[in-house]
């Protein structure tokens, strides 16, 4: 609808299908290439309709290897290793979910230098948040450019100065650090510590300070649980003394450390029983909050740090150690200080090297403790603030090209300004929204955004279709001609119109033919998907658009999305800050696969305001969290605890030890998140006899990983899938189920009956975690967790029931057979064909020890337990069952044979012979209430003569 009345009236049907393209959130500058190939398509002079399509992830890079600061105990990775979920820091210093990670092979390389000498290697499309002296003097924001167009516009002024800076990080937001020191009294030892011998007849050592400041040895006392501190016959050099009855003052080093809770681990090696000169920051205090690394970094300026100056401040930090300073430069930066490293004053003979830290005078007092030093900053302070620099940014020195091409990973995060900090440097990383950039550069056309919904709902039916879409077209040629503007209609979803009927499609074709002349170009925008399946069959219709990669909506875009909708909604009050929209984003992109943004997202948020309004229930992450349950059958409140999956899974497979173990130990490494994540989540192949506990394994692990045995479970019986005419059926299925729901436990039983091409497609699935369906779709198993089951190798299994019985499954016995049983898989499986490759191929082979009669009987009658719970439940009626009911079914109707079915067997007994005459008697005697189950007739267990039990089951009412 457009805001003059006049137009409304004048063309009703294009007012009432489309509306002017909103502009964007921002400015963007940058995506220069891209800008300019879709308004060269809209600037051809007869086909002149770009059709937009891409992956993620398409254009910036950083240089594999490249640092990236992460919100856990590793403090740093390279950012070719991070994966999905995994947290980096913002440029608030905000914690922000990584929420793609998309490899960029081989780019062009450029190093780019900041003015503290700080630089790191990207291709020329990455973009930076970055302005230039005139836009600070002028007083505007941060923009957006490529590197190629600060390029483009000269790093350096004619003067020789820089023209160009970017924002300074805030400090990383990290939570306080495990520490085995307190961080100031660390900083301190680092800079005046050190453990001296007490004398020539004695090996011990006691920890002293050299210091001339009092009040700083006095500090670390308190810190350290020092109870007094004594100043030693040289002027200058301090004792630690400690009040401990178990505990010489002048103990040995390993004595003082450990007794003061020091170093158990050995974290401070790095400080103690070395030379100053060799002395650095443990990396562990990297990983501490912003209270630990601010109280560090006073320690090592309290008895390092320097104060100069007249009418300003210079705060330095001096060393002999270059490792120490690298130090102390990072921290100076995981704290939003920037610094530049510089060489000491010749006057300062012997200190190496120093750092110059960069903050207005009011801040520096920050970096100190001593009262002393806090009145000569502010005593030097300058008076005059409008001089001060802008610490809040700092300047590109130089942009290199390298010459070569390196292997480059772009990743995309959560936080709003889609920024995040790259070692001491801060990135920019946006998705930005070409179609309103082209627009921002193209003012002499008008730009409308056509509604498919409204088209189709306004045309009723197919039919219809070709009519309104006719009618349409002729309005905005009309509006072309009297308003002598051309027209530029940006179709997103264009798979609707052309899916709903071929007449629509032949109406459509001759807009799209005579499109420049017409004065109406026409932006296409769909999915890969969608466009192979509608769009790519109809080639007339292909040869009229040009097409073009575009980004999916990416995280950003997607939350300004649900913030506007929630305004719309009347609901925008609920949420404090945008974390449950990002939350919504992340939940659907990892469990809604086959949808596409932002509508999923909008339809989940949609949901949540329907419960608001019906229970005001607030919009919170409990509130998603059931709407994803109730719609998606995801329970995300669900997490698995690492410390009891081996527990949780014996308490359901009996006397498997071994297995549950070698599976717990590969779960732990996905649990952890530590696993390769080019593969999928684990693959196991369980190897045992019939009836020993592999299928009930698995759907323990659905249970443990997900909350439920019978969703997450999804089974596949390959004696299905024998022969080569069934792999198209397999491959169909296995990709459909998988699409729609990514994250289950996959279970290929008797995987060795297979026909060769299926187990060579999994192969694929092993390698790299991705298959093709049958719409040319990728379909993603890093998210599946894969079992194989086989029964190749019984003989193997036959010698360990006769010979090697173990009740517990501990596999003490099987160790001895593990060798065996590989190899006997490999030759069977040939010659079933089963690849022996596939064993290379997966993570852990979990043997199954066969079960012993007195396992058989914990499971009989742990099901035993179980038929009558549910007959009390069910029917009231109590069920009384006698002791040599267990014996006569497993000691004269059970079979150690590994081959004679395990319990799955003896269970079935049971049923036949137990539970059957149970409900029997429960439905022709409706009334009795307690009833009673024995064994009539002699047991060969009593009665070792017999050759034969010539006893059967009875039950009875009891009076």
């Amino acid at each position: 609808m457009f805001q003059d009345a006049r137009l409304n009236e004048s063309y009703r049907l294009l007012a009432a299908l489309s509306a002017p393209l909103e502009k964007a959130g921002r400015e963007i500058v940058g995506r220069e290439h891209g800008k300019m190939q879709l308004l060269a398509s809209l600037s051809r002079a007869e086909l002149c309709n770009p059709l937009l399509l891409g992956p993620a992830g398409a254009g910036k890079a950083l240089a594999n290897g490249t640092l990236i600061p992460v919100n856990d105990e590793r403090g740093y990775v390279p950012i070719e290793a991070l994966v999905v979920g995994d947290e980096v820091f913002s440029d608030t210093g905000a914690p922000s979910t990584v929420m793609g990670v998309f490899p960029q092979r081989k780019k062009r390389a450029f190093r780019v230098t900041l003015k503290d000498r700080t630089s790191l290697v990207c291709n020329d499309e990455h973009l930076w948040d970055a302005r230039t002296k005139d836009d600070r003097r002028r007083g505007r924001a941060f923009r957006t450019f490529t590197l190629r167009e600060i390029i483009g516009r000269g790093v350096k002024d004619k003067d020789g100065t820089n023209r160009w800076t970017i924002p300074v990080g805030s400090a990383l937001q990290r939570m306080d650090a495990n520490v085995p020191m307190n961080p100031y009294a660390l900083g301190a030892l680092i800079g005046d510590g050190h453990l001296s011998d007490t004398g020539a007849n004695s090996s011990a050592n006691v920890l002293m300070m050299s210091s001339s400041d009092e009040y700083v040895v006095r500090r670390v006392a308190n810190t350290i649980g020092a109870f007094e501190v004594q100043r030693s016959k040289h002027k200058f050099n301090w004792v630690f003394l400690r009040e401990d009855p178990n505990l010489s003052v002048r103990g040995t080093e390993v004595e003082y450390v450990h007794r003061c809770d020091v170093d158990a681990n050995g974290e401070l090696d790095e400080v103690f029983g070395r030379k100053s000169v060799d002395r650095r920051i443990p990396r562990v205090y990297f990983t501490g909050s912003e209270r630990q690394r601010l109280e560090l970094l006073r320690g090592l300026m309290d008895t390092n740090g320097t104060v100069t100056g007249n009418d300003r401040v210079n705060v330095c930090f001096s060393s002999r150690s270059e490792a120490l300073i690298e130090d102390v430069h990072e921290l100076l930066a995981s704290l939003g200080i920037r610094s530049t490293v510089v060489d000491s004053d010749r006057g300062e003979k012997g200190l190496g090297r120093s750092i110059l830290v960069k903050l207005p005078d009011e801040r520096k007092t920050d970096l100190f403790s001593p009262p002393h030093r806090l009145e000569k900053i502010d005593r030097h302070s300058r008076r005059d603030r409008r001089l001060h620099k802008h610490h809040d940014e700092i300047a590109i020195d130089c942009v290199e090209d390298l010459g070569h091409d390196v292997e480059m990973t772009c990743i995309k995060v959560g936080s709003p300004s889609q920024l995040f900090q790259a070692g001491r440097e801060h990135i920019v990383t946006h998705n930005t929204a070409l179609v309103q950039a082209t627009m921002a550069d193209d003012p002499a056309r008008l730009y409308l955004e056509v509604d498919p919904a409204r088209m189709i709902s306004e045309a009723g039916d197919g039919d219809l279709m070709a009519a309104t879409l006719k009618g349409f077209f002729d309005d905005a040629e009309r509006f072309v001609r009297a308003e002598r503007r051309e027209l530029v209609l940006f179709i997103d979803e264009f798979h609707q119109i052309i899916q709903l009927s071929g007449a629509a499609v032949e109406a459509i074709k001759p807009v799209l033919a005579a499109s420049g002349t017409r004065g109406i170009r026409i932006i296409a925008a769909t999915t890969y998907e969608e466009f192979h399946k509608h769009v790519a069959p109809n080639q007339p219709l292909v040869e009229r658009l040009q097409r073009i990669n575009l980004t999916p909506p990416d995280q950003e875009t997607t939350i300004k999305i649900l913030q506007g909708m929630a305004e719309r909604y009347g609901v925008a009050d609920q949420f404090y800050d945008d974390f449950v929209f990002r939350q919504i984003y992340e939940y659907t992109q990892r469990y809604m696969p086959a949808n596409a943004q932002p509508r999923k997202s909008i339809l989940v948020l949609d949901s949540m305001v329907g419960w608001h309004r019906l229970a005001h229930r607030p919009m919170d992450r409990e509130l998603l969290a059931d709407v994803l349950q109730e719609s998606l059958g995801v329970n995300v409140a669900f997490r698995v605890d690492g410390t009891q999956i081996k527990k949780q899974l014996d308490a359901k497979v009996f006397s498997q030890d071994l297995a549950t173990s070698v599976v717990a130990r590969r779960l732990q490494l996905s649990v952890a998140d530590l696993h390769d994540p080019t593969r999928p989540m684990a693959s196991l192949l369980f190897t045992g006899s019939t009836g020993v506990g592999k299928t009930e394994l698995c759907k323990q692990l659905a249970k443990l990983l997900f909350g439920d045995d019978q969703r997450h479970l999804i089974r596949f019986d390959c004696t299905e899938y024998a022969s080569d005419e069934s792999f198209a059926l397999f491959r169909s299925e296995l990709t459909r189920r998988v699409w729609n729901l990514s994250h289950a436990v996959l279970l290929f039983d008797e995987i060795e009956k297979a026909s060769p091409m299926v187990t060579r497609v999994l192969l694929q699935v092993l390698d790299d975690g991705r298959l093709s369906d049958d719409n040319n779709r990728e379909v993603s198993f890093l998210n599946a967790y894969i079992v194989l089951t086989t029964n190749a190798g019984s003989e193997i299994y036959k010698t360990v029931a006769d010979y090697a019985a173990d009740d517990t499954g501990s596999g003490k016995q099987l160790e001895g057979y593990k060798k065996l049983i590989r190899r006997s898989i490999s030759e069977t499986s040939a010659e079933n064909r089963f690849p022996p490759e596939l064993l290379g191929r997966i993570d852990a082979i979990v043997p199954f020890q066969p079960l012993s009669l007195a396992t058989q009987e914990k499971i009989v009658l742990n099901k035993l337990r179980s038929m009558r719970q549910e007959a009390l439940v069910k029917h009231n009626v109590r069920v009384i069952v006698d002791a040599k009911v267990l014996r006569y079914l497993i000691d004269d109707k059970g079979d150690r044979d590994s081959d004679a079915g395990g319990a799955r067997t003896a269970v079935a007994k049971m049923t036949d012979e137990v539970t059957t005459e149970v409900a029997t008697f429960i439905n022709e005697h409706p009334s009795e209430r307690r009833l009673r189950v024995d064994v009539v007739g002699n047991l060969v267990s009593d009665d070792k003569t017999l050759l034969s039990s010539d006893a059967h089951i009875e039950v009875s009412a009891v009076r």
